[in-house]
């Protein structure tokens, strides 16, 4: 039987930067983020044998629970700027690895993988 497994991108993500000690590379650009996305593809291939990987990303700005509740999310504070840095690198290799990335307006990953 073949395996699908459904990643939440940003989650994952935030989870691999705080998981992990500071990290850069010689140029003193942060890493921690990208090494955990490559710790977590390697992972997938060799310990969990999951034939399709896919990703499901947030949609960038309001979601239909902003349109229910005004203050949705309003609470939580900014990525830390090393993180952020890291973002567009770590999703320009999710298509470059060949893999499914999942998005829909107005809609976060949890959404699309429910």
């Amino acid at each position: 039987m073949k395996t699908l497994t459904i990643i939440d991108t940003f989650g994952f993500f935030f989870r691999a930067y705080f998981a992990l000690p500071p990290l850069k590379n010689s140029d003193g650009f942060p890493t921690g983020l990208l090494t955990g996305f490559v710790n977590l593809i390697d992972s997938l291939r060799t310990e969990h044998s999951t034939d399709y990987i896919v990703f499901a990303l947030d949609s960038k700005g309001p979601t239909f629970r902003n349109e229910i509740y005004a203050d949705y999310k309003a609470n939580r504070d900014s990525p830390p700027e090393d993180l952020v840095k890291q973002l567009p690198i770590a999703i320009d290799w999710i298509s470059e690895m060949g893999f499914a990335n999942l998005a829909k307006e107005g809609y976060e990953a949890d959404d699309i993988i429910a």
